[in-house]
């Protein structure tokens, strides 16, 4: 398995806003141990960074065109949001060194937002009509070595339908502007404590390669995930065909039949040895080769069982894995990396199939990738 993180409790957000109806996360890798990443992101001063401090002052401006404001203050960190005697955004939560919670309550898409002051204990069990409410943290979290990932994640959701009608339109206007502000201030971030360039996705030693220790054929695809890796496993131990399905084309490797929305209880429980179907009519299928439950499954032809479950193959003339391994980006995010590995007897035929077999490949993985991302992180994790 890529090396990996142990994982720790939820995040705080979620016990403030688990029902959400918006969500934007922005994530970025520095090369910072977390304590300078956390020092740097919870004492910027937003007013620093050009492109915020104009957004801000033409926030502003019809307050002042209508003689109701002065300028802007000098700065603006996250302390001095706390400390603002207009309402507006409070602090609800904060873990030293990890995460801050800010969250407000108002009619947002007003021109002078009317909030409503609520003490954080309160503030999820709000739910008088007509508002917003609007919550989002900045968390660091450790990554092996010195690098540490920087996030931003914000939710909204209304307490009622009238209210988000308003919002939604409110947020076709500002909803870009607001992302600006995020991408900005993460750049920032970056040019300060150094960018985290990632290894390469196929330089990665990843459980299942010893089963095709020199293959012919390789390839590699991966994806962020904002869930952490125990709520990812759940969908792969359910693959399969007449199963949960493979959350690709579902008319090319499911019968037509659509794959699984949801978690299904009955499909966990899976083992080495088992076969997982990869089409209706397919009495054999993918072999589970290995396993370790949220970190990693190691699927492939069946003749690469250990001798006492050993089966015969599909009747193709090469040998192949196909492996999900999960790697822990800190409490809340993790990494699916999916690799396809190839063995076979070198000729003309192989090498005139090999590109096209790896093209349908990654046609395939990509959309496979795309789907369980927006499974993993739609709300609320199933488990």
């Amino acid at each position: 398995m890529a090396k990996t993180q142990q994982n720790v409790n939820p995040v705080p957000m979620d016990r403030f806003l688990s029902d959400w109806r918006l969500r934007q996360v922005d994530r970025i890798f520095v090369a910072a141990p977390p304590g300078e990443a956390w020092k740097a992101a919870r004492n910027l001063d937003f007013y620093q960074l050009s492109f915020v401090r104009f957004l801000f002052w033409l926030r502003t401006l019809p307050d002042r065109l209508r003689g109701k404001g002065g300028g802007l203050p000098p700065r603006m960190t996250i302390d001095d949001i706390f400390r603002a005697k207009e309402p507006g955004f409070r602090r609800l939560e904060e873990q030293k060194g990890r995460e801050v919670v800010l969250g407000a309550i108002g009619k947002v898409w007003k021109l002078n937002i009317p909030f409503r002051e609520v003490a954080a204990k309160d503030w999820a069990a709000f739910s008088e009509p007509g508002y917003c409410k609007v919550a989002w943290s900045l968390s660091v979290d450790g990554l092996p070595g010195d690098g540490s990932a920087i996030r931003v994640d914000v939710r909204v959701t209304a307490t009622d339908e009238a209210a988000w009608r308003r919002f939604r339109f409110y947020w076709l206007l500002i909803g870009p502007f607001s992302h600006g502000i995020r991408k900005v201030v993460l750049a920032h971030f970056q040019k300060k404590l150094g960018a985290l360039s990632p290894a390469s996705e196929e330089s990665l030693s990843l459980f299942g390669d010893r089963l095709i220790p020199h293959p012919q054929a390789q390839l590699t695809l991966g994806r962020l995930i904002e869930a952490p890796r125990e709520k990812v496993w759940p969908w792969l131990a359910q693959m399969g065909c007449r199963r949960a399905g493979w959350y690709s084309y579902d008319r090319l490797d499911n019968g037509g039949a659509p794959s699984a929305e949801g978690i299904r209880p009955e499909l966990q429980k899976i083992k080495v040895g088992d076969l997982l179907p990869a089409t209706p009519s397919d009495q054999g299928g993918f072999a589970v080769l290995g396993l370790e439950p949220a970190k990693g499954l190691v699927l492939g032809s069946p003749d690469l069982l250990p001798p006492p479950l050993r089966r015969k193959s599909w009747g193709v003339p090469y040998l192949s894995t196909w492996q999900f391994d999960l790697e822990s980006l800190g409490r809340d995010a993790c990494r699916l990396h999916v690799r396809v590995r190839g063995g076979f007897k070198p000729g003309w035929k192989m090498a005139l199939f090999k590109p096209f077999i790896l093209l349908i490949h990654r046609f395939m993985e990509s959309r496979q990738l795309t789907n369980l991302k927006l499974r993993c992180e739609a709300k609320p994790f199933h488990s």
